[in-house]
């Protein structure tokens, strides 16, 4: 990963590469650290993944998941590529 990457950049590339929740559109906002989830997953399950995989990344002071389940969330079409940013030149 790009060293110069900002805290919002990680975060955004993690929920894409990550196989069970790529397909589902999930957004975060970074603020010094406090790290906002929204979005809707199917499941609370899915939920808690994603908050359990941004909480353990370095910088991440707390996670606000307001993510919102509901069962009937369908994926979404194409998956969001990974950020150019963080891709080498």
């Amino acid at each position: 990963m790009n060293e110069n990457a900002s805290l919002q950049e990680i975060v955004e590339l993690k929920l894409v590469e990550d196989a069970s929740l790529a397909d589902y559109q999930i957004d975060a906002t970074n603020n010094n650290g406090i790290i906002t989830l929204t979005g809707e997953v199917p499941s609370e399950k899915l939920s808690e993944a994603a908050e359990t995989l941004i909480r353990g990344l370095a910088g991440v002071v707390t996670v606000m998941n307001e993510i919102v389940v509901n069962r009937h969330t369908a994926k979404i079409k194409q998956p969001r590529p990974p950020s150019s940013i963080l891709t080498p030149k």
